[in-house]
């Protein structure tokens, strides 16, 4: 980006900052139980001015603080108003179970999934304020944190003049801001995700054991939320040692490759079976080392997927997994459509096919021209990987649009290239 574009913090800047601290504190005055609730939502308006490249331009900052305010303003009426829409069933049940974790549990259930999340809330509970606002802004930070690494991956995949364009479509997306400002573990999945796939940029560029190191961290946490996502960590970390097996300097040939690929497959496997069996393990991880993951699946799906919004797919073999996919990636259909809810989920489901085109076009078109796709197809390949785990357990595009969000921000760093400059072209056409 050039340099005039870039700016520094100014009066104005402060001055929104003095007065956002103003007001804040007489909320605090009037709701004390939700101080740490309140201090995050300075904290969240603060960074912004600190970071690259959300501080690049004023522009950027602009998308970058409707986003925010958006989310906000969420966390805020369900914090102390009525619930949002979708936080009235499971962020409640998140929220009292933790609020009761924290008031009478001697010892706290760090199992893997729910048990795991309701845990985490409960220690913020305990010590920081029992409160809805509070479980609700501790999201809102999380997708900000999201927010900051999916901008570094642009940066990293050198598509920063739609630096923009990501902020506002990953920022105000309504499934995102209605899911990631309440006590849901959508915004923190969102976040190891994010966070995941840019060490592994990093890693990929740079082949460093701490890189690696670094990458399991954020991994272990994304498979600590929800059972069936530990069966994603060894696919994760199999794709990243693959495309980060050469470089500009070392080039090995097609056997090496597929010897070395071979190599990492049979010790991240093996890590995984030996991390099961040590009793880092979920029922989905579990059913992996069993052999028993398509009943697993199909139980899970028969518990979790039930209503009008259902697809009716079936899991039973490996050949029932290309339908299932092609359901669960881009339903509901025309035919399917039966009230507003239905339509906004036809909505992004157009948007979502859009997206993986226009990403797949960008890779062909650069590997057509002999540029350098490697970063771009690892994104597209573990987006598209994470997908197809979810899946497997997933029967009901409400649900889906839940999971969704967690690779959505990759997919729109990939397609958001080709969707704009069509769009462009378009309004060209129209106006000309």
């Amino acid at each position: 980006m050039d340099k005039h574009l870039k700016r520094g913090i100014s009066a104005v800047d402060l001055l929104f900052l003095f007065l956002i601290i103003t007001q804040i504190s007489c909320f605090i005055w009037i709701f004390p139980e939700s101080w740490f609730g309140f201090l995050i939502v300075i904290t969240t308006y603060y960074i912004p001015l600190l970071i690259k490249p959300l501080n690049n331009n004023n522009k950027i900052l602009l998308s970058t603080y409707i986003g925010i305010t958006i989310h906000h303003f969420v966390a805020f009426r369900n914090g102390f108003f009525a619930p949002t829409f979708g936080a009235d069933k499971d962020a409640s049940g998140f929220f009292e179970d933790a609020s009761s974790l924290a008031k009478y549990a001697d010892q706290l259930d760090f199992s893997i999934g729910s048990d795991f999340f309701k845990s985490f809330l409960a220690i913020i509970f305990r010590y920081l304020g029992d409160s809805k606002f509070l479980g609700s802004e501790l999201s809102v930070l999380f997708f900000v944190l999201s927010l900051i690494f999916l901008c570094k991956i642009v940066v990293l995949i050198k598509k920063e003049n739609y630096l923009f364009h990501v902020v506002l479509l990953f920022s105000c997306l309504p499934t995102n801001f209605l899911f990631t400002s309440v006590t849901l573990r959508e915004s923190y999945q969102t976040f190891f995700f994010i966070l995941a796939s840019y060490l592994a940029l990093q890693l990929i560029e740079r082949k460093s054991l701490t890189k690696l190191i670094q990458l399991l961290a954020p991994l272990l946490l994304f498979g600590a939320l929800h059972n069936g996502l530990v069966s994603f960590i060894p696919i994760f970390l199999i794709v990243s040692l693959f495309y980060s097996l050469d470089g500009k300097k070392i080039k090995f040939s097609r056997g090496v490759k597929f010897i070395l690929f071979l190599l990492c497959l049979v010790i991240t496997v093996s890590s995984f079976f030996a991390l099961t069996k040590a009793g880092f393990s979920s029922k989905a991880s579990e059913s992996v080392v069993s052999g028993e993951v398509f009943d697993y699946s199909q139980e899970y799906r028969d518990v979790e997927n039930s209503g009008g919004s259902s697809y009716g797919a079936q899991f039973n073999s490996v050949f029932s997994l290309p339908i299932l996919f092609i359901n669960y990636m881009f339903a509901p259909f025309p035919w399917q459509i039966r009230n507003s809810l239905d339509l906004y989920a036809a909505f992004e489901s157009l948007l979502r096919f859009l997206l993986i085109y226009y990403a797949f076009k960008g890779i062909r078109k650069k590997k057509k021209n002999k540029e350098d796709t490697k970063a771009l197809a690892f994104l597209f390949l573990i987006s598209l990987s994470l997908e197809l785990v979810w899946s497997m357990g997933t029967l009901n595009w409400g649900t889906a649009m839940r999971h969704h969000l967690i690779a959505y921000g990759i997919l729109l760093v990939l397609g958001i290239e080709g969707l704009t400059n069509s769009f462009r072209r378009r309004l060209y056409k129209i106006y000309n």
